[in-house]
């Protein structure tokens, strides 16, 4: 299963409200794929000042972020993920919007990774939900059968 970005902030962050709820989901779960762009927008988030305040983190340098990076990257759950140039169409059709949505590209790109490899993508995000229409098994922690969320 292909972790979005608010996954593995989740993971990493004790006083993150999805916290226990992505322990819960990813404890059993092996492998935890991850893909450099995901890689780059977590490092990005977790050397951002409101981020770091918020959770009361401290300031962490690139260096302190590459740190959390390697340590993640050297644990025998997680593997890493090819995001193969054969995305494009995949990403266009997922991308596409009649309004602008700044932030769909992001999560756009990261489930066609996820379609590519025929994985699951795992995110907290529940306006993911609509990629399901297309195909990708979007799975969203802490969701129930009804579709509601609890944390």
């Amino acid at each position: 299963m292909l972790l979005d970005t608010n996954v593995w902030l989740a993971l990493m962050l004790a006083h993150h409200p999805f916290h226990d709820a992505a322990r819960r989901h990813c404890d059993s779960q092996t492998p935890l794929l991850l893909c450099a762009s995901v890689q780059v927008s977590l490092m990005r988030l977790l050397t951002t000042a409101s981020i770091q305040q918020h959770y009361g983190l401290g300031s962490i340098s690139n260096d302190g972020a590459l740190t959390y990076l390697m340590q993640l990257r050297t644990n025998p759950r997680v593997q890493m993920i090819a995001e193969p140039v054969e995305l494009l169409p995949g990403w266009m059709q997922l991308a596409a919007h009649t309004t602008p949505a700044p932030k769909r590209w992001m999560d756009a790109y990261v489930a066609a990774v996820a379609w590519h490899h025929g994985a699951s993508f795992v995110t907290l995000d529940q306006g993911c939900a609509s990629y399901r229409t297309a195909g990708v098994n979007v799975v969203i922690v802490g969701e129930t059968p009804q579709g509601s969320v609890t944390s």
